[in-house]
């Protein structure tokens, strides 16, 4: 049994316990996934979430695209879009098939275009709570050409070894032939002088 001097220090150990564990941590939105690069032609979703966890809020998250203070599912529900080409000029109808649909908490884009590339924000419904996501659209670079002139440079390349390997065969078949012709040249005028000391 625990001493009464101990009683005090169990105490309070026993009320901090308490308190940190009635403290909830801040609450904050997570975009998932946080940032995101496409080529065009996909289809991109983003989920906004509360962290810690609460689902009922989150069917209650907003999505609102760079420079637009409407709501993405007003937009949509208007059936009026701005025209991303011509920011903020004119309004365009929004067709039925949309390429922008909100799903509870997420947001899909689907066909991604070039003009998609922005920032969107996702808030509560009391504007307390926001988080930001971008998206960038990009084309994969072509290294066709990068690649012609690669194999071009080891064509040529290739070429200049074999007419060097070709003269050099043929240089050393001459050198060969050259040295055969001395030598029997030599054994000529060494036989024309044995006869020349014979005749004397």
């Amino acid at each position: 049994m625990p001493s009464t001097s101990c009683l005090p220090f169990f105490t309070l150990l026993f009320a901090s316990a308490l308190i940190l564990a009635s403290c909830s941590e801040d609450t904050v939105l997570k975009i998932i996934p946080p940032n995101k690069a496409v080529e065009p032609g996909a289809d991109i979703t983003f989920q906004c979430v509360h962290y810690p966890e609460d689902t009922a809020a989150d069917a209650k998250l907003q999505w609102f695209m760079q420079g637009y203070t409407e709501p993405i599912s007003e937009l949509l529900q208007n059936q009026t879009f701005v025209d991303k080409t011509s920011l903020p000029a004119a309004n365009v109808t929004m067709t039925p098939e949309s390429r922008y649909s909100i799903s509870n908490n997420s947001l899909t884009i689907k066909n991604v275009t070039f003009d998609d590339a922005m920032s969107f924000v996702c808030k509560s419904t009391d504007g307390k709570l926001t988080k930001e996501t971008i998206l960038k659209v990009y084309v994969m670079p072509s290294y066709f050409t990068e690649g012609m002139i690669v194999v071009g440079i080891n064509i040529g390349l290739i070429g200049i070894f074999i007419m060097c390997s070709i003269w050099s065969l043929v240089r050393s078949r001459r050198e060969r032939q050259a040295n055969i012709e001395n030598r029997r040249k030599q054994k000529l005028g060494h036989r024309e002088v044995a006869k020349r000391m014979l005749s004397e």
